[in-house]
């Protein structure tokens, strides 16, 4: 079946980031048009070949906090705002149309809280991806076999499942795929206590 190309809004902190080499390959074999908003730009020798061709640039200014390099996590909620806050200016003065699709990453950093402010009638389809050691940075102590102690304390695995079933029960317009190996090494896995993620279906 035809389809015209979409034209994308994409939202990422850095450019070309982790949706820079998936929108190049839209933009050069399927002909989709792209704006790419985003904060921190990458020298040109490492741009993709489509930028100026159907992949257009928006550099978006960030204040406060978001200047830092890192800060504790007691201000992370200021960081996210200040991004969030960054996208929606750079929105509201550049205002690119059509919009089919805003594919984004905001990589902890909260960039796309404000975008469907822009045009509630655009889907916006993110990206969250992360990866922890298996032993460090869980909510319990860990035995030396690598199981919590505690096996009500979740791991990041099984966080991401509880978050995406809650908002998929709040939000009738949300739809939540939550990825990972064919079985996620964890605390409450399939080695120790018969339960298999993969074959895990959100509700």
């Amino acid at each position: 079946m035809a389809q015209d190309p979409l034209c994308l809004l994409c939202v990422e902190p850095s450019f070309p980031g982790r949706l820079g080499a998936v929108t190049d390959w839209l933009v050069r074999t399927r002909g989709y048009r792209c704006w790419f908003a985003s904060n921190r730009i990458s020298p040109r020798e490492f741009w993709p070949e489509s930028v100026g061709r159907g992949l257009e640039l928006l550099q978006y200014e960030v204040g406060g906090v978001a200047w830092e390099p890192s800060v504790p996590w007691t201000r992370s909620l200021e960081r996210w705002f200040c991004h969030a806050h960054g996208v929606w200016e750079l929105l509201e003065a550049q205002r690119p149309r059509p919009v089919d699709v805003v594919p984004a990453r905001s990589s902890g950093l909260g960039s796309t809280l404000f975008v469907p402010g822009f045009d509630t009638r655009v889907p916006l389809v993110n990206l969250f991806d992360g990866y922890l050691h298996p032993r460090r940075n869980d909510l319990a102590e860990e035995v030396a076999d690598g199981v919590a102690s505690e096996p009500n304390m979740l791991r990041e695995f099984d966080r991401d499942v509880s978050i995406s079933n809650m908002i998929m029960r709040m939000k009738n317009d949300v739809i939540c795929v939550v990825a990972g190996g064919g079985q996620v090494r964890r605390g409450l896995d399939l080695e120790h206590y018969g339960i298999d993620d993969a074959a895990v279906l959100l509700e």
